[in-house]
């Protein structure tokens, strides 16, 4: 077993006697876990820690979008690379050719904002073009 495997072991041990406060070190490790299991060679079993990772962030990000909307876009960019590697591409609600709501950006200038952008080239993508044109309406 190697350190990203065991790291992964001892972060589930401690989500499973404190869940709340392991759930964040749970995501990065297996994130990093994804990262070596690609490297060498496991792209099937970088993909499963891949997307646990990414569930694990989005619920994280659903109670605290600003502690954790940085991490959920850096596991979506992961779990992208990693169906990348495998020849697939993003499906699902998020995939290609869906849409992505982003509401309620609150900023000085700008009481709250809705944007809606076509996802072309998987969710980070969007989540970047989403990100342009809130920024885009804050300074006009």
């Amino acid at each position: 077993m190697d350190a990203a495997q065991q790291a992964v072991l001892i972060q589930r041990e401690l989500a499973s006697t404190a869940p709340g406060s392991a759930r964040p070190g749970l995501a990065g490790a297996l994130i990093r876990l994804s990262a070596t299991l690609s490297k060498g060679g496991a792209a099937h079993q970088a993909l499963i820690a891949a997307r646990e990772a990414v569930a694990l962030y989005r619920a994280l990000a659903a109670a605290d979008p600003a502690a954790f909307r940085s991490e959920l876009a850096a596991s979506l960019n992961s779990l992208g690379n990693r169906l990348t590697a495998l020849g697939r591409s993003a499906r699902g609600p998020f995939g290609s050719g869906s849409e992505l709501t982003v509401p309620s950006l609150r900023t000085p200038t700008l009481r709250s904002a809705t944007v809606k952008v076509t996802i072309v080239n998987g969710p980070v993508l969007a989540l970047l073009a989403a990100q342009k044109a809130i920024s885009s309406r804050c300074l006009t």
